[in-house]
């Protein structure tokens, strides 16, 4: 893996796992929402806006888990730059829709 692709990885990855400190410790308080996960079912009751912020952190946190993992398996099998690319692309699809629509669908299932 050529050393640029590898720190295109490790730079997303480091941006989940700022972006879930700030959701999982560090949004605004009730009722102001200028830190946080931003969607209408979320900020209609501070339950709902801590739990939604609570688990858009860990997601962002295991998304970035899983970047690095995906960065050190293509090292370890020496992925050819076209088969590391493209995989950037699709893990980096999967990272963002999983932190939009992950809190979501738990959200649904808790609140109804």
């Amino acid at each position: 893996m050529d050393v640029i692709i590898l720190a295109v990885y490790l730079i997303e990855a480091g941006i989940y796992a700022l972006t879930a400190f700030i959701l999982f410790k560090k949004h605004s308080v009730f009722p102001d929402f200028s830190i946080g996960y931003h969607t209408r079912a979320a900020m209609k009751s501070k339950e709902k806006w801590e739990f939604a912020n609570r688990i858009a952190g860990i997601t962002s946190g295991v998304l970035s888990a899983i970047i690095v993992a995906a960065a050190v398996l293509l090292m370890i099998f020496k992925a050819s730059q076209s088969v590391t690319i493209v995989c950037f692309f699709v893990v980096s699809l999967i990272a963002i829709g999983g932190v939009l629509l992950i809190p979501l669908g738990m959200m649904k299932k808790k609140f109804g």
